[in-house]
C-alpha cells in the first residue's frame, strides 16, 4: 500500500530501481528539544579540562562506523578528548583504549530520555559511517539529528544526504575522506575554532528537524492508505 524510507537518496533509488512512486520520506529525527543547556556530564565524569574540546562518538560499537579510525586518530592527539558512548562488539576495544590513553573515554549507553543531555555535554559530534554499501552511503542516522537537537556541530564523513543537511544549515564540517590521519588533522584544526559560528544554523535546524514535524508525514500517509480519496 505504501513504501516508507529514511533518506532522499534511498527514496530515489527505490523509484529508479523498482518504479515505486511515491516513496514516503520519514527521517529518524528525535522529539524537539528545548535546546538543552550546555551540560558538563562528560567533563565531570572524566575530569576533562574546560579548555580541551570533547568529541563524541555516539551509537553502536560495530563494523564500518568509523570507530577504529576515531580511536586511532585520538591516540595521536593532545588537548582534545574522544568520548565513545554506546555498546557493541567493539566495546572491549574501546575500554582498552580508554585505559591506555587519557584522552579517550568509554561511556556506557544511556536511556533514550537521557541521550540529548549527554550529547549536549560534548562540543562536536562525530558522524563516521563508512560508505561500504548503498545503505550506508545514503544513510541519515539518528545521531545526526540527535547532535542537532543537542546543539552541537558535526564532523562527518562524506555521505551525500548528511552532507546536504550539514552544508544547507552550516552546522559543521565534512571530510572528503574519513581516515585516522584526516580525522587527526581536522581535530587539531578544530581545537582552536570558535564553535559559536554554528549557533544560528543549529537553531534553524533544531526548529525544522524534529519528530513533531516529521510525524505529520506519517499521519498523512496513514490517512491516504486508510481513507483514500
Amino acid at each position: 500500500k505504501a513504501v516508507i524510507t529514511v533518506s532522499p537518496n534511498i527514496a530515489k533509488a527505490y523509484t529508479e530501481r523498482y518504479g515505486v512512486d511515491p516513496v514516503w520520506l520519514v527521517r529518524n529525527v528525535p522529539h524537539k528539544s528545548v535546546s538543552p543547556d550546555k551540560k558538563d556530564i562528560f567533563r565531570t565524569r572524566f575530569n576533562i579540562p574546560d579548555n580541551e574540546p570533547v568529541f563524541l562518538y555516539q551509537g553502536a560499537f560495530t563494523y564500518n562506523r568509523g570507530l577504529e579510525e576515531a580511536l586511532q586518530a585520538f591516540k595521536d592527539v593532545s588537548g582534545a578528548h574522544l568520548v565513545c558512548m554506546g555498546y557493541g562488539i567493539f566495546q572491549k576495544v574501546v575500554e582498552e583504549a580508554a585505559r591506555d590513553f587519557g584522552n579517550i573515554h568509554f561511556m556506557p549507553a544511556v536511556p533514550y530520555n537521557e541521550v540529548l543531555n549527554h550529547t549536549a555535554s560534548a562540543d562536536v559530534g562525530l558522524l563516521s559511517v563508512r560508505p561500504t554499501c548503498l545503505s550506508y552511503l545514503f544513510c541519515l542516522p539518528n545521531k545526526l539529528f540527535e547532535y542537532i537537537q543537542a546543539g552541537i556541530p558535526i564532523l562527518s564523513n562524506d555521505l551525500p544526504d548528511c552532507r546536504k543537511i550539514i552544508e544547507d544549515y552550516n552546522i559543521g564540517w565534512v571530510l572528503n575522506e574519513f581516515t585516522a590521519e584526516s580525522l587527526k588533522v581536522a581535530v587539531n584544526n578544530l581545537k582552536q575554532q570558535d564553535l559559536n559560528v554554528f549557533k544560528k544554523g543549529l537553531q534553524d535546524a533544531q526548529n525544522d528537524l524534529h519528530w513533531e514535524r516529521e510525524e505529520k508525514v506519517l499521519f498523512d500517509l496513514y490517512k491516504e492508505v486508510i481513507w483514500p480519496k
